[in-house]
């Protein structure tokens, strides 16, 4: 029943968007008409603005037409995703994200409601009061259209982004693939779509396309380096680029001075290529920092180099 009253109120929502872009685009064109009938040919009163506004009626209702139409068979296309996420995982998990990432304050509607009727009244103004306002109508018309579709579609990547990771930590990295791929179909410069492919080729270790994929993620928005270079250095880690794994790891440092994972990262680069005075200070502290996997670095075959000196017996000590 719930369900069902969402389900109608999200029509009506759409419903009175619909109604209320339809308005103000037929307003300023039947303004644009009666300056142009007054000043072009000195036709004016109540008859010809009735005719004007019954004929902008028709191309108006010709055009939802044509448009809805349109609209369905995008809507078809990009319903491949979807479907390709249920293939992989339960319909009930996809859509209980979905609920759960509505509520989230990014994507919360009444934050986008309430903008909605701020750029609505925006424009009535406009046209109302301000000689020529009719020009900027059509702006606020495109930027909410705009806004309510990048919701919409934002929230379904966002939702296969965590689920693909969520299919990766279940050893499903193939099918986590899967889903990157169809993100990136549908939006190419998918920030998410790189990195859960990063993630899904890192798992079947291919390493290679792994780095390529969250150097895409990166250039696409910097502002993830803060994240993802760790991953990156680990995978030319994993190549044997040494170099450039600590030129990676050194860069994520400077953003995460105090990340363990990175300073863990340069302890094995620095022991790989037998250098235990800087490998050493790095391990350290990533102790200091709270890594306590000690089982974990007892048998990572990356530190054997520096396995024999004290200051390592020393931090495994802090680790008991």
């Amino acid at each position: 029943m719930n369900g069902q009253l969402k389900g109608m109120g999200e029509s009506l929502l759409i419903i009175f968007v619909t109604v209320a872009i339809n308005f103000i685009i037929g307003l300023v064109i039947w303004a644009l008409g009666m300056v142009l009938l007054k000043y072009g040919f000195g036709v004016e009163g109540l008859g010809p603005g009735i005719i004007l506004a019954l004929f902008l009626a028709a191309i108006l209702l010709a055009i939802n037409h044509y448009s809805y139409q349109s609209l369905s068979k995008k809507i078809i296309r990009q319903e491949e995703a979807p479907r390709a996420f249920f293939e992989i995982f339960e319909r009930t998990e996809y859509e209980g994200l979905l609920r759960s990432l509505k509520n989230s304050p990014t994507f919360r509607i009444a934050h986008y409601l309430l903008i909605t009727a701020l750029f609505l009244a925006a424009a009535v103004l406009c046209v109302v009061y301000l000689r020529h306002g009719y020009l900027l109508a059509p702006v606020f018309v495109v930027f909410l259209l705009y806004m309510w579709h990048s919701r919409s579609r934002s929230m379904r990547l966002t939702a296969a982004f965590y689920n693909g990771n969520s299919l990766i930590a279940k050893g499903r990295a193939q099918d986590a693939l899967h889903i990157a791929r169809t993100m990136l179909k549908i939006r190419p410069n998918s920030v998410g779509g790189h990195w859960l492919m990063g993630n899904g080729f890192f798992a079947v270790r291919d390493y290679d396309r792994a780095s390529q994929s969250y150097e895409n993620a990166i250039r696409h928005n910097p502002a993830c380096a803060k994240f993802l270079l760790a991953f990156l250095g680990l995978c030319c880690q994993r190549l044997g680029l040494y170099q450039r794994a600590l030129r990676t790891y050194e860069e994520a440092l400077r953003l995460n001075p105090d990340a363990k994972e990175i300073h863990y990262g340069l302890a094995c680069t620095y022991s790989l290529i037998n250098d235990p005075g800087h490998a050493l200070p790095h391990l350290e502290r990533a102790v200091e920092l709270g890594y306590v996997d000690r089982g974990y670095i007892e048998k990572d075959a990356d530190l054997d180099n520096i396995r024999n000196e004290p200051r390592f017996q020393d931090s495994l000590s802090r680790l008991s």
